[in-house]
Order: C-alpha cells, then sequence, then structure tokens
C-alpha cells in the first residue's frame, strides 16, 4: 500500500521526515557508486599505462592509441553497473511512496536485480533520448532530463514496457 504521504501536499518536513529513514540505504547506494566508479577508473590507467608502456613513452603512436582505447572500452562495464546502481538514488524514494515501507539497502539492491535488463534498456532509451534532445535544441533535453523521477518511478512501480513508461 502506498504511502499516505504520497497523497498529502508536499511539505519539506514531510519530505525531511521521510528521507531521513533512508539515510543509511542511500549512503551506501552512494559509496557503491564511487566504489565502483573508481574501480573503472583504476582499469582505464592501467590499460592506458599498458598502451604507453608498450609504446615506449608519453609519444602518440599506434600502440598508445590502442592503450588509450582499451581503457575506454575496459571502463564502459564501470560506468554501465555504476549508472545501474547510481539510479537507485532516485528508485529508493519511489519505492518508499509506493509501498510505505523505509527500503533497506539489501532489498534495493534486490529490486534491481530482478530486472536489470528492463532498468538497462530505460537507462539506455533515457540516455538516448535526452542526448537527441540537447543535440537537437537544449531545452527538449533539459526537458527530458527533469522528468527522470517520474520515469524512475513508472519503471520501477509499474510494468509497462520501457518504452510506454
Amino acid at each position: 500500500m502506498a504511502d499516505p504521504i504520497a497523497y498529502e501536499a508536499p511539505t519539506i518536513n514531510k519530505a525531511w521526515t521521510a528521507f531521513i529513514p533512508h539515510v543509511p540505504t542511500i549512503l551506501l547506494i552512494w559509496v557503491a557508486t564511487i566504489a565502483i566508479s573508481a574501480v573503472g577508473v583504476f582499469v582505464y590507467f592501467l590499460f592506458s599505462l599498458l598502451g604507453l608502456a608498450v609504446a615506449g613513452g608519453p609519444e602518440v603512436d599506434t600502440a598508445a592509441s590502442i592503450g588509450l582505447v582499451l581503457g575506454q572500452v575496459g571502463q564502459l562495464p564501470f560506468s554501465i553497473l555504476s549508472s545501474l546502481v547510481g539510479v537507485l538514488l532516485v528508485a529508493v524514494p519511489a519505492l518508499h511512496y509506493s509501498t510505505g515501507e523505509t527500503i533497506a539497502p539489501r532489498q534495493a539492491f534486490k529490486t534491481l536485480l530482478e530486472r536489470p535488463k528492463r532498468y538497462f534498456l530505460a537507462g539506455l532509451l533515457f540516455a538516448l533520448t535526452s542526448a537527441i534532445g540537447l543535440l537537437l535544441c537544449v531545452l527538449p533535453g533539459i526537458a527530458v532530463a527533469l522528468v527522470a523521477p517520474v520515469y524512475v518511478n513508472k519503471i520501477f512501480n509499474g510494468d509497462a514496457t520501457v518504452i510506454e513508461a
């Protein structure tokens, strides 16, 4: 059952009261996102330095370029995983308002792991839509970005397809 606060007029006190029990969950998600990103940066630097070492110095040649490209490719899975975990920062409040329960870290990650393909596809669609909106004109991209919490709520709490949500 939805939290009664979801149907009341919003106030800062009500939002703060709903936020305080979720501080440990939000902090753990934040730390997990930073840790995943740090591992990705380490992988990037490792591949880049290996490419430079094979090239024999800081001069740009094929080996150095391949090292930099491999560094970017090696960092990609960590960027995707960091984004998936980071979306929980928006999903935890959405889950709280829909269930009325305090969302524990275990419950948040369990929810993420139940349908990771759905969340990945939703994130990909949202990123593409935002990027196209920003490329065509800045205002549509900003408008799409501002709808992110509503979209995350529909994706995490609904069963509509990624495109319909």
